[in-house]
């Protein structure tokens, strides 16, 4: 048992998160984006995708090989490595085609080579954000930013002379047609101009999902048999213990986590429910944690080893 204590406060928040392992097994938050579905205009060399084909048409790009589950939050990081060159990058939950129109939450970077004004245009489905070319700019080193957390897109810049990010926008993520789920989404990327790149982009490599005061609809992949989850304490609660239980459709106990204390601070968990065995391949289990003052929150994941 791992045992957390710290100085006592009136009231805190702690979040106690277990973390969905890196694909590539990197221990950071962070992957570098590998492509998939490229464009026949598209070359890919490592961590980079060229345009090859003519300029004037936005006919290049691909997509994520990793993408951010369902329910869950995730975020991809895009650096500017070239101004001379239009491109776009976003987010979506399906790939439709090669243009900037079909990524759901994007960035568009444009270029006036007779001004050298470069302009950011921001987008949600249906609506562009910024109000006129301009309002955000950018300088080649520039980082920027989509994150889904909850049920939010944030926007966001990278300051380097405060080194924090800063957020632009925000739009509502959306759930599909007769869903009560969250869509899994993937990076898209779009160029016009040959010789245009796209290189190093991240994508978030642990998925979050958070628990909810009742179950509803809605589930969390649970993929590599590692669970992601997100508790938030509200009170703090002298040698308060955190109880954790997975149920399946039953109502059978096959996993528990009890008698942790909890305190100031934030613990990071890694559950390898595959190692802990008692799960079985795409069935759906209830996760159940009781918290401080007897506070009950869920959330349904399906298993997938």
């Amino acid at each position: 048992m791992n045992t957390i204590r710290g100085s006592k406060r009136s009231s805190f928040i702690l979040k106690l998160i277990l973390i969905l392992i890196c694909p590539f097994g990197l221990s950071a938050q962070e992957c570098l984006i590998k492509w998939t579905n490229l464009a026949w205009t598209t070359s890919f060399s490592g961590t980079t995708l060229t345009k090859t084909g003519p300029d004037g048409v936005w006919n290049a790009g691909g997509i994520s090989t990793i993408r951010i589950p369902e329910n869950a939050d995730g975020y991809l990081i895009y650096e500017v490595v070239d101004s001379s060159k239009y491109t776009s990058i976003g987010l979506a939950d399906m790939d439709v085609n090669y243009r900037p129109d079909s990524i759901d939450f994007k960035f568009l970077f444009t270029h006036d080579p007779y001004y050298f004004d470069r302009h950011v245009q921001v987008y949600a489905p249906g609506a562009r954000l910024d109000s006129y070319d301009g309002e955000v700019t950018y300088s080649l080193g520039d980082r920027f930013k989509i994150s889904r957390v909850g049920s939010t897109i944030y926007y966001q810049k990278y300051d380097f002379g405060n080194s924090v990010w800063s957020t632009l926008y925000t739009a509502s993520a959306y759930l599909p047609t007769g869903s009560q789920n969250l869509p899994e989404l993937m990076v898209d990327c779009s160029m016009s101009k040959h010789g245009g790149v796209i290189t190093d982009a991240k994508i978030s490599c642990f998925s979050y999902v958070r628990l909810k005061d009742n179950l509803d609809g809605s589930y969390y992949k649970c993929t590599g048999g590692r669970l992601g989850l997100i508790v938030e304490e509200e009170y703090f609660v002298d040698d308060a213990v955190l109880n954790l239980k997975i149920y399946d459709k039953s109502r059978t106990v096959v996993y528990t986590n009890t008698g942790e204390l909890i305190s100031t601070g934030v613990k990071n968990y890694s559950i390898d429910l595959a190692a802990a065995g008692g799960f079985t391949n795409n069935e759906f289990y209830t996760v159940e944690v009781v918290t401080a003052k007897d506070r009950k929150r869920f959330v349904r994941i399906q298993y997938q080893d």
